[in-house]
């Protein structure tokens, strides 16, 4: 077995326990279901019966999902989406719609404001108890490349500062300049061939998590951008590693 496929398991995988959901929908008998539902499974669920309740309960805090409902009254879900996607467009929440019918154009509403997923009333329990699992283990696989990244991201910077900061002080003193340079290009040469595999994965990861999906969404659009840049940088320490200079 690969090391890639060891580690996959680990990064699907979700612990309900851990997991905190936020259904939206002005029918009481409707939270009651589907807190039922998914507190049977070990979730985390709260509930808001508006939107408005909704968004005062997003800012104490982002769940892992949300669930709202398509008509309700003063603030519908569509509107409700929109907010939540322009108030946290650095997060990646994945939102399931609740639709009474299978009308197209709802759903392409509902995609184009930032839903994830659908699900038709009446509730299916073991459709929605699939779909949120399914998004919930795509949140987690994504917060995992998004820090995954970054970490990536600030070991390149701390290496190039480290090279900046080895070039100025060798400023002026050619007879001693060769060898430790060298050696930096050897630092830096070795841990870009350890970044290429983690890199790989992660768009392999993220090419498998938007092929189970109607649509990708934003958010993966921003996972998607967060390697392009760490992509850009290796492609920069490539330069580095090749040409021997820095810039």
């Amino acid at each position: 077995m690969s090391q890639i496929e060891k580690n996959q398991p680990a990064i699907f995988n979700i612990n309900p326990a851990e997991c905190t959901i936020l259904v939206v929908d002005d029918s009481e008998n409707v939270v009651e279901l589907v807190v039922a539902l998914l507190s049977v499974q070990q979730y985390k669920v709260n509930s808001a019966s508006s939107g408005a309740e909704a968004l005062k309960y997003l800012a104490n805090g982002l769940p892992d999902l949300i669930i709202t409902d398509l008509m309700m009254p003063d603030m519908d879900g569509l509107n409700l989406i929109g907010r939540i996607r322009q108030n946290y467009a650095q997060y990646f929440v994945p939102i399931i719609m609740f639709t009474a019918s299978n009308n197209e154009n709802d759903r392409i509403k509902a995609l184009t404001q930032g839903a994830d997923d659908f699900l038709t009333k009446p509730i299916n329990r073991y459709e929605l108890q699939a779909r949120v699992r399914n998004l919930l283990r795509l949140k987690k696989t994504q917060d995992n490349i998004t820090a995954s990244l970054q970490e990536r991201e600030r070991l390149l910077r701390e290496v190039t500062n480290r090279y900046l900061e080895l070039e100025s002080s060798q400023e002026g003193q050619h007879h001693s300049l060769n060898q430790p340079i060298e050696t930096m290009l050897t630092t830096i040469r070795a841990i870009y061939i350890q970044l290429q595999q983690p890199v790989q994965r992660a768009q392999a990861y993220i090419d498998l998590a938007a092929q189970n999906y109607i649509s990708p969404g934003r958010e993966l659009e921003l996972a998607k951008f967060e390697l392009d840049r760490i992509t850009k940088t290796l492609q920069g320490l490539e330069e580095v590693v090749k040409s021997g200079q820095l810039g």
